[in-house]
């Protein structure tokens, strides 16, 4: 010992007075004092010892509680490590508890989200369904019509075939009544053979007139054939838009499904919110008592380190002057009485550190049984999330079928579109016919004015001519009632032109407002 740093003190202890060194004191004092109640506790407790057996008894008492404070120090440590880490172990339980509120509130988001998905999503196909049922309905009442009026345009090319045919066969009889009569009067109008071969070349222009209508005739079939075909692709398209209207009322369906499913599940989830919220209610109150715990523990800790602290200082200052506490170690047996004591006391501390620590380990194993149910309830959360991310899935499934929906209008009305441009061609055509018509009409009355001037130079003999002429003149009336019917059927192909023109703009007009609304859906559904 540096024995100028210390200061002498003179101390009574168990009746004896001592001189002792040390660094303060009043410290050195409050040892002496605590060393003479020790050997006088002994003492008490045991008359018969005499002093030196009483001094080492008390240092053997003092020693034993020096251990024991070393071990409640020790243990105290170890209590304060594991007050750190269930501080740590709270503090992630916290955070855990706060990311899970994070989650719920974007859980309950997305579920908003999904069920304004869903009501639009059901909104958008009742109105396409209305479009599609309206459509069918306007496409049924065309096809109708369409093939009412191709039947009754079949219905005039066959009456003019028939026709045709019996005005052939009239012409070819009267041509043989011709050739007979001129056989008979071959003699007779040697002078009407010229005639009459003018007549000949006239009814041969007229065969060629006549195989021009059949031409015609045959060109009409071919357009009642490629009518025909636009009815069967008509049909087919409406054989495609009631599919499509099935498949639809299907989808429908499976549509009304899931939405009933995401109910029963949103419900669901509702109430595992409810209870999630008073589970974290629980856990927040319970949070709030085991901090009101902590902190009583850490006051009771800071307490024992002051105490365990002026025992250390004790110990130190003791083990500094064991030589001494020798000597007097008869002194220090009147003392033992008191160190037993405190002994007790501090067994009793020890026992009650004891038992808040097993407090503190019952309260982490509850701590991690809830940070287990945690981790079970956020996995819960996760597959209820992949769920909704399923869901969203089937709505992006579910736009692109009504974008295919959408594309099968849009060729619908393509189609219409090129139906119009095949009637407004043979619109065309049959203006070109009709001018045709007219040439060939100007030509007839040509040719029956040449022939109504040598019927005048050849009236005296040439009754038979006159005859022909006359039949001919029925012929060409004929063919004028046939040139009638074709302009009568040209006005109402004209019309029926018109009608599909109408039809057109009202397709065109449809179909710029089912592009506008899947427009703005389509930028509804980006902005969601």
């Amino acid at each position: 010992m540096n024995l100028p740093d210390r200061n002498s003190v003179t101390v009574e202890i168990y009746g004896t007075s001592y001189k002792i060194v040390g660094s303060s004191s009043d410290y050195m004092k409050k040892i002496a004092l605590y060393v003479d109640e020790r050997m006088n506790t002994i003492s008490k407790n045991h008359s018969r010892l005499d002093t030196p057996k009483i001094a080492v008894l008390a240092a053997v008492h003092m020693a034993e509680e020096a251990i024991q404070m070393q071990e409640v120090r020790n243990e105290l440590k170890m209590l304060t490590g594991e007050r750190s880490e269930l501080k740590s172990e709270i503090v992630q339980l916290q955070e855990s508890r706060a990311e899970q509120g994070k989650q719920l509130i974007s859980q309950q988001e997305q579920f908003a989200i999904a069920m304004k998905d869903k009501e639009e999503l059901q909104a958008e196909f009742m109105r396409v369904k209305s479009e599609l049922e309206k459509q069918l309905d306007h496409n049924k009442s065309l096809l109708s019509q369409e093939t009412l009026k191709n039947q009754q345009l079949t219905d005039n090319h066959n009456n003019q075939e028939n026709k045709h045919k019996q005005s052939l066969q009239d012409v070819e009889k009267k041509l043989n009544d011709l050739r007979n009569s001129n056989a008979q009067l071959q003699s007779k109008l040697s002078q009407a053979e010229k005639g009459l071969k003018d007549a000949q070349e006239t009814h041969v222009q007229l065969n060629e007139k006549h195989k021009q209508s059949l031409q015609r005739e045959q060109t009409s079939k071919d357009e009642q054939a490629t009518l025909q075909n636009q009815v069967v692709k008509l049909n087919h398209d409406v054989n495609t838009l009631q599919a499509n209207l099935t498949q639809s009322e299907t989808k429908c369906q499976s549509i009304q499904k899931s939405l009933d499913e995401q109910t029963a599940s949103s419900r669901k989830l509702e109430g595992e919110v409810n209870k999630l919220l008073a589970e974290v209610k629980s856990w927040k109150m319970l949070a709030d008592t085991r901090n009101k715990e902590i902190a009583d523990l850490e006051q009771r800790i800071v307490e024992t380190n002051e105490q365990n602290e002026t025992l250390e200082v004790g110990m130190k200052q003791l083990h500094d002057e064991l030589s001494i506490m020798k000597e007097q170690v008869v002194l220090e047996l009147n003392s033992r009485q008191s160190a037993e004591s405190e002994l007790l006391h501090l067994q009793q501390q020890y026992e009650e550190v004891q038992e808040a620590y097993r407090n503190t380990q019952k309260r982490d194993e509850d701590a991690r049984l809830e940070i287990v149910m945690l981790t079970e309830e956020k996995a819960e959360r996760e597959r209820l999330l992949n769920e909704l991310q399923v869901k969203v899935t089937e709505t992006a499934v579910l736009e692109a079928t009504k974008q295919e929906e959408l594309n099968a209008v849009r060729r619908s009305l393509e189609n219409y579109k090129e139906q119009y441009q095949q009637m407004e061609s043979q619109r065309l055509g049959w203006v070109e016919e009709e001018q045709k018509l007219k040439e060939e009409l100007e030509l007839w009355q040509q040719e029956i004015a040449a022939t109504e001037q040598k019927k005048e130079e050849l009236r005296s003999g040439k009754e038979t001519v006159d005859l022909e002429l006359r039949e001919i003149g029925e012929s060409f009336e004929l063919m004028a009632h046939q040139y009638r019917l074709l302009q009568v059927e040209y006005d109402m192909q004209l019309e029926q032109a018109k009608q599909f023109k109408e039809d057109h703009s009202k397709l065109d007009e449809e179909y710029r407002k089912l592009q506008t609304e899947y427009n703005e859906w389509i930028e509804l559904i980006e902005q969601d």
